[in-house]
């Protein structure tokens, strides 16, 4: 991948990458993504690769890099909440990122509540938060996030065990 991404650098017309399904790991994106710097990418796909945390926290630190960039799908990477904690600490500077896919990845926490204040602030107006096992706690409080939000016009939000409002009163 270094070495791909070694040709790209000298790419000025490169608007999409998808180097999704591969075995790309934090090493790679450690080796690799502080190389693009002259990139007009607009779309980055990089699902279905076992970055975790460390390599999210490295593409959101290079996505500076990448100032027109306005799609981000890294479903199914390993990703934890201290990951996407940290990608949502920077989605409020970056409001230029409008969809964001991070479905299948393990981002409930006892801690989402974290994610509120940043939820206002967000520039996203289509996200894919699908198979995230979200839970009906964490899914409570994204429901709050959700009512927080003034961009956010399209949610995909399927299998994530949530389940129906059981302490809710019944209204006769």
């Amino acid at each position: 991948i270094t070495k791909i991404f070694d040709g790209l650098n000298k790419n000025q017309t490169l608007h999409f990458l998808d180097i999704s399904h591969n075995d790309i790991n934090s090493i790679g994106i450690e080796n690799s993504f502080p190389k693009l710097k002259i990139c007009k990418l607009i779309e980055l796909n990089i699902s279905e690769n076992k970055i975790g945390d460390e390599g999210l926290n490295l593409i959101t630190d290079s996505l500076k890099n990448f100032p027109q960039i306005h799609v981000l799908k890294i479903a199914n990477c390993g990703i934890e909440f201290k990951g996407f904690l940290y990608l949502c600490s920077h989605l409020v500077e970056m409001k230029r990122i409008t969809t964001l896919d991070i479905s299948g990845n393990d981002i409930k926490s006892n801690r989402f509540d974290q994610l509120k204040h940043y939820f206002v602030s967000f520039g996203i107006i289509n996200l894919n938060i699908s198979n995230c096992s979200l839970g009906d706690k964490s899914g409570s409080v994204f429901g709050e996030c959700l009512c927080l939000n003034e961009t956010i016009k399209k949610v995909k939000l399927s299998e994530n065990k949530i389940s129906e409002d059981r302490d809710r009163k019944s209204v006769v």
